[in-house]
């Protein structure tokens, strides 16, 4: 993201992290440790950020420890604290990119995810509101690695539209990434074949049933994502004008 400083940034989440202490690591660097042992990592402008922003400059990312399912109201909530800290609600230059843990020298799943988010990128860019280029290291099979020591954690994908920083379309992304993981690491092979359905609503619709993203925790997640696609979520055939 861009408009506020690294310093700005870590402080923000010192503030709101409890026991939260933050020191600086270098010269575009700040490590943030909370009560729990974790470190939070917000780092400033730099080559390998910069380029994430198609090189512009005075750009930051905070980069989280790996969470638990159960710790995402709180990365929401802090979401929206540095947000508002740092002054980037609405920002354009904006984005959130999901890693999972796939678990430690797991090949069959890295292969998995990478088949998963190719065959269903014509339906991921239009239901997150994204570019092409945000699955291109999928695509390519180059999965990136989160920079935490822990070699299980993959990329999922990357959402570069300002909308993602709003807390319930993140917790939707949130939940869909986690969905694809865990298909990506139970499933045992992946059919790597490009879907183009014609009632696109009808067949996310059943992808996400299948993740099982079912019941009530899960129907705003559906509903919002159902509406960005064409078709009857109801049937799988479309229905006919006349």
């Amino acid at each position: 993201m861009r408009g506020a400083g690294c310093a700005q940034v870590a402080a923000a989440v010192e503030e709101y992290l409890p026991g939260g202490q933050a020191r600086r690591d270098g010269e575009e660097t700040w490590i943030i440790d909370d009560c729990l042992g974790r470190m939070w990592v917000a780092i400033g402008s730099t080559d390998d950020i910069d380029a994430m922003f198609e090189e512009r400059t005075d750009c930051w990312v905070l980069i989280s420890p790996l969470l638990a399912y159960e710790d995402m109201d709180d990365l929401l909530r802090l979401m929206r604290e540095v947000c508002s800290a740092t002054g980037v609600e609405g920002e354009l230059s904006c984005g959130i990119r999901v890693f999972a843990d796939l678990g430690e020298a797991n090949p069959r799943a890295e292969a998995n995810l990478h088949d998963l988010v190719l065959g269903k990128q014509a339906l991921l860019t239009k239901v997150l509101k994204t570019d092409i280029e945000a699955f291109r290291p999928q695509v390519e099979g180059r999965a990136r690695r989160i920079a935490s020591g822990k070699e299980g954690a993959c990329e999922v994908f990357y959402c570069d539209a300002a909308s993602s920083l709003d807390p319930d379309e993140a917790r939707a992304t949130l939940q869909l990434a986690l969905a694809v993981a865990a298909q990506a690491v139970n499933q045992r092979r992946i059919n790597a074949k490009v879907v183009c359905p014609e009632n696109e609503r009808y067949a996310f619709r059943c992808w996400m049933l299948k993740m099982g993203l079912v019941g009530d925790e899960y129907k705003p997640m559906r509903r919002r994502f159902l509406k960005r696609l064409p078709g009857d979520s109801a049937t799988k055939a479309l229905r006919s004008d006349g």
